[in-house]
């Protein structure tokens, strides 16, 4: 069975303030990243107990050419993409997002 998908909109800002700043890195990047996103949102559609437990509810899928992941929970008939977040940072802001949600 594969999941819907509901990505929360401050996931979709992480993923382009991280694309724009690969794309000053190398023109091009910011686009091969997204893309790896994409392909990572997609395994976690399909086998979405697949990867390992990040915090309670929470998991994460990491991408394969840049040290970020995809952070996500499981709901009954879907996945909540609740971030996407450079695994060589602190997570504490994305925690508080699942927290206190309204204020996103």
């Amino acid at each position: 069975m594969i999941f819907r998908v509901d990505i929360w909109p401050a996931a979709s800002k992480d993923a382009d303030l991280a694309a724009d700043w690969f794309d000053r890195q190398r023109p091009g990047l910011g686009r091969d990243f997204l893309v790896e996103v994409d392909r990572t949102v997609t395994r976690v559609a399909e086998y979405p107990e697949s990867c390992q437990r990040f915090y309670a509810s929470l998991r994460r899928a990491l991408l394969h050419r840049f040290h970020y992941a995809v952070v996500y929970r499981i709901q009954a008939d879907a996945v909540q993409i609740i971030g996407i977040i450079d695994c060589r940072r602190r997570a504490t802001e994305l925690l508080s997002r699942v927290v206190n949600p309204e204020l996103e």
